[in-house]
């Protein structure tokens, strides 16, 4: 009994240790520096980075908005990565390199890698029909049921409408009762040919990856992917965002010119895989890193290729698309954005969901590559892959 009772105390002290030094994190000054011996750069990186620096200073300064992380990372490294402003409107609660940030719609990646791997693995294959893993899976036609592939589904090209019952999602219905209303939906393009993004049919991969597998969607995430890259913060779903509130960035939208908090809403949760991911900017230099190929130990560049290849074009007037630097060609991958910018392949996508904005770009044949995550809605945030772009290749750009 005794031996039992000092393991609970020390496991006891051990987590209020924990939180503790979480919580002291959660309050370093307005500009939150990491707490790292700065890596040798040279003078054309130190000159972006520095540059960069200053581009995020004074949009915090002209805008306002409560706050954002940035991290850069170049030949395998991370060069870069501070945190600005606060995780809450109108307190000095810092942002710092730990804090959990909802990454919305780049989850959408994390869902393809794990697909990726499970290819790999030879659980399914990415032209195999969903309805061979989802049993009750059912379209308005059926030669759509029979047809719907893993592919189609992760290049948004399923031949349904833009955003098939987003509306549900967020009026808190469930992502089971949307997937089943799909049958009801019909068609508005062939199957595999032509682009309109998706959340709910999105989300099949996670009944997929569950069925093959035996395992839960966010536990195969922590095995196959957080754990192996040691992203620490790293989780999924609305729990887990709400696990540990010492330091997490709450949302914010602008209310008569002002950032305003709002609520952690659980409704876009529901679809996982689309948008259900929450990291801090420390995790997304692990992911940057691993997308650039340099854990070839979790995954190697020429299955990571695939997931960026061209599987369907998009119209360069969609989106942010013509903000990026001589843009020309663009495209859906399987999770990934692309564009071909300055002569260049970025690959790349942006999030959005209840306050929360990031983006994420690199370019493979660079070894370059940028995250940002912000608690709210911004013109920096907007503006801020292209910004790093023109930079990067001294491309001339309006000063603010």
């Amino acid at each position: 009994m005794q031996k039992g009772y000092s393991l609970l105390g020390f496991l006891v002290l051990l987590l209020t240790t924990v939180s503790f030094t979480r919580f002291q994190a959660g309050n370093k000054p307005r500009i939150a520096e990491e707490e790292m011996t700065a890596p040798v750069l040279d003078e054309a990186t130190s000159q972006l980075v520095n540059q960069y620096d200053a581009f995020v200073r004074e949009s915090l300064q002209r805008e306002q908005f409560p706050g954002t992380a940035v991290v850069i990372v170049k030949d395998g490294r991370v060069i870069f990565k501070q945190c600005y402003g606060v995780r809450t409107a109108n307190t000095t609660d810092s942002v710092n390199v730990n804090t959990l940030f909802r990454l919305a719609s780049l989850s959408k990646g994390f869902a393809s890698v794990l697909a990726g791997m499970l290819v790999q693995d030879g659980y399914f294959e990415w032209d195999d029909p969903v309805k061979q893993y989802v049993s009750d899976f059912s379209m308005y036609r059926q030669s759509y049921t029979d047809s719907l592939s893993v592919r189609h589904v992760l290049s948004h090209t399923t031949g349904l409408p833009r955003q098939t019952f987003s509306n549900l999602i967020e009026r808190d219905e469930s992502y089971a009762s949307a997937r089943y209303r799909l049958r009801e939906v019909k068609p508005t393009h062939p199957l595999g040919k032509y682009y309109n993004y998706q959340n709910v049919t999105y989300s099949l991969i996670g009944d997929i990856a569950e069925q093959t597998t035996g395992k839960r969607f966010e536990e195969l995430l922590y095995q196959r992917i957080f754990l192996p890259l040691r992203m620490t913060n790293a989780g999924a779903g609305y729990n887990n965002f709400l696990l540990d509130t010492f330091n997490v960035a709450w949302p914010h939208r602008i209310e008569n010119e002002q950032y305003k908090r709002v609520k952690v809403l659980p409704n876009y949760y529901e679809v996982m895989p689309a948008a259900g991911v929450n990291a801090s900017i420390s995790d997304m230099g692990e992911w940057l890193r691993f997308l650039l190929g340099h854990r070839p130990d979790v995954m190697n560049k020429e299955a990571l290729n695939e997931l960026f290849n061209k599987q369907v074009s998009v119209p360069l007037a969609e989106g942010n698309h013509r903000a990026y630097p001589e843009a020309l060609e663009a495209w859906y991958g399987l999770g990934w954005r692309g564009i071909v910018s300055n002569e260049r392949r970025v690959i790349f996508h942006g999030g959005y969901v209840n306050g929360f904005r990031s983006e994420i770009a690199f370019i493979p044949s660079e070894d370059i590559g940028i995250a940002i995550l912000s608690n709210s809605p911004s013109w920096f945030i907007n503006s801020s892959v292209p910004r790093f772009l023109q930079m990067y290749w001294g491309l001339p750009y309006e000063q603010n």
